[in-house]
């Protein structure tokens, strides 16, 4: 068990030579016996005569063998074993957040982890297990990330209100493996126990949880309940502050305070800057949300009230929107353009939406629906009939989409008797029904997910 050291003769002036002879002699051990720990007795007598200075290796297994932190034996601050092992894992987490390469950041995250795991703290430990599942989800192993993040939640020490951004990632790695009733009740069951809690303080998360639920619902086929979801989230939005240069600018206190060995502060500021990221993602989602009420604003005809809500959504996602985002942005925005009779501007849209989206075949048919609707109301008759056969191939197999496989069937069935091929037109609206039949022949959704 780690010490927690306060000793009178530790001073400012103190070097890390003089406290490393002051501790191996409390705790009676020879330059020999510590030099055991992997350095040589040669390497000891120099570090304690001030005449080298240790490496950060040479810390870490000093650290071991005096059994106090690292930051201690450096420093002359004491910290909790708590203390330290948070605040390493706090560095890791803002890492994460703010997009350092996670082949790097893992390993620090592993080595955590398990000193975590030995240490037996269970809040940590939930929390780490959190981020190395999101690792996971982020890295493309989602049924390692789906095991990690289940794993974090049945702890009870992660809660919806306090770690949204566990509940979020879960949700995102039941939606990636095609699990929308997974989803969906997770979804439900977070704003469930969000109810009881003071909603002033659970504003942020309930916006999250509402705007993901309208995912799963519109994944399932329940769009009149996700429409209303959103509608509800956007008449509840408020303007934000710049959070995330917020996060960001507690992020460098926290690396500098703990560079001079305010080891305390870097704490805290380690932990204020976490909380601003995860709230500074609330925008993110929100833009989201926009983006899908306006590809169900398309899906009902609404090109107006679609081009509304697709240009909120530009504006929230902002400068940094994902080009995954990107790509179903001008997605949408391609097809209400093209409806409300501006197929140049439709089409260019479309065209980098395909780009974007190019090696993403869940979202890339409907980009190619897009660029038919663009082609069909330039007159482009072959380009759009080409567009409208993939998109609908594409499509139709998605259960969540075969109400846009429909649609694009009788936007291109509408095209055909234009140019006076009518029985091209009336298979094309065979295949609308074949798809309409399958799709509502599937079990439908229970009555317990009903209002």
């Amino acid at each position: 068990m780690q010490d927690a050291i306060v000793s009178k003769h530790v001073t400012a002036r103190e070097t890390i030579g003089e406290r490393l002879l002051r501790l191996r002699r409390e705790r009676g051990l020879s330059q020999q016996q510590l030099a055991g720990s992997g350095l040589s007795t040669a390497q000891v007598s120099r570090i304690e005569a001030g005449k080298r200075q240790p490496s950060v290796r040479a810390i870490r297994l000093l650290a071991r063998e005096l059994r106090v932190t690292p930051e201690y034996l450096e420093t002359g601050h004491a910290m909790t074993t708590a203390e330290s092992l948070e605040l390493r894992l706090a560095d890791v987490e803002v890492r994460i957040h703010f997009g350092e390469d996670l082949s790097e950041v893992l390993v620090v995250l592993e080595d955590v982890y398990h000193e975590i795991k030995r240490a037996g703290n269970p809040v940590l430990l939930s929390r780490a297990l959190a981020d190395l599942g999101s690792v996971a989800a982020s890295q493309g192993r989602n049924r390692e990330a789906v095991s990690l993040l289940e794993r974090a939640i049945e702890t009870g020490d992660v809660h919806p209100a306090t770690h949204p951004h566990v509940f979020t990632a879960l949700a995102r790695t039941y939606w990636l493996l095609d699990d929308y009733e997974r989803y969906a009740n997770l979804m439900e069951s977070c704003l469930q126990r969000l109810a009881e809690c003071p909603s002033e303080e659970t504003a942020v998360a309930r916006t999250t949880y509402m705007t993901q639920l309208s995912y799963a619902l519109s994944c399932l086929g329940e769009f009149d309940r996700a429409r209303d979801l959103l509608l509800q989230v956007s008449e509840d939005e408020e303007q934000r502050a710049d959070l995330y240069g917020r996060a960001r600018l507690c992020w460098s206190l926290a690396r500098l305070l703990g560079s001079e060995g305010k080891l305390h502060s870097a704490l805290e500021y380690a932990r204020r800057s976490i909380a601003l990221l995860e709230a500074s993602e609330d925008d993110v989602h929100l833009g989201r949300a926009h983006l899908l009420c306006g590809l169900i604003f398309n899906l009902d005809d609404r090109a107006q009230e679609a081009s509304k809500q697709l240009d909120l959504a530009e504006a929230l996602l902002g400068p940094r929107i994902e080009p995954i985002d990107l790509g179903q942005l001008r997605t949408e925005q391609a097809k209400s353009l093209a409806e409300l009779g501006d197929p140049e501007q439709a089409l260019a849209y479309a065209q980098e939406a395909a780009r974007l989206l190019e090696r993403d075949p869940d979202y890339l048919s409907s980009a190619w629906y897009a660029l038919a609707k663009a082609h069909a109301v330039r007159g482009d008759l072959d380009e759009a009939c080409t567009y409208f056969e993939k998109a609908i191939e594409g499509i139709e197999g998605d259960r969540g989409g075969w109400r846009e496989a429909v649609q694009a069937c009788r936007g291109w069935a509408l095209v055909l008797r234009k140019a006076g091929r009518r029985d091209d037109a009336a298979r094309v609206l065979g295949r609308a029904a074949e798809i309409t039949r399958r799709a509502t022949s599937r079990a439908t959704v229970t009555e317990s997910r009903a209002l």
